[in-house]
């Protein structure tokens, strides 16, 4: 994918991916899970980059997000980049990229980056919050690995040559 037709995908589709998560959000119970829609996307999207693109799609990522949320903007965007690193080092360290590999990319970085949440926005008696949220975090990977998985054959290219910043 050449630089420019991925920063078309990447410009677009996050300001879409944006808006339906906050559509959505508005829908679902906010206390057990919240769908990662914008993080689908982006760890869709890190698997055929670098780690630096990774990187810089999860600060996006994190930026809107700590927005959305209204919590503390460090830890957000600190959890997604994380993201956005996982799911790119998923991208080179493997050399298939299709609607399987985007799914595991995607459901394990939504895992790692809300467990990193957890630990430091969790309220401080952790007796059923903890639950809820560990809950919350696997059911935020599913739904990003799902996802990914729809957006990466939408895409249609499976195989082709990643795009390296």
């Amino acid at each position: 994918m050449n630089p420019g037709r991925f920063s078309l995908i990447a410009i677009i589709g996050l300001w879409i991916a944006a808006g339906v998560q906050a559509a959505a959000g508005q829908y679902l119970p906010q206390a057990l899970w919240t769908p990662h829609i914008l993080l689908a996307f982006a760890s869709v999207l890190a698997l055929w980059s670098s780690r630096r693109v990774g990187l810089l799609l999860g600060f996006v990522v994190g930026i809107v997000d700590a927005t959305m949320a209204g919590d503390s903007a460090f830890f957000h965007i600190a959890a997604r980049m994380l993201a956005g690193l996982i799911a790119a080092s998923f991208g080179n360290a493997l050399p298939d990229r299709g609607p399987g590999m985007g799914a595991l990319a995607s459901g394990v970085a939504a895992l790692a980056s809300n467990l990193f949440l957890l630990l430091f926005l969790a309220p401080r008696p952790l007796s059923l919050q903890l639950a809820v949220m560990v809950t919350g975090a696997i059911m935020t990977g599913l739904v990003g690995g799902i996802l990914a998985l729809i957006v990466t054959r939408l895409a249609g290219s499976r195989r082709t040559e990643a795009w390296r910043a």
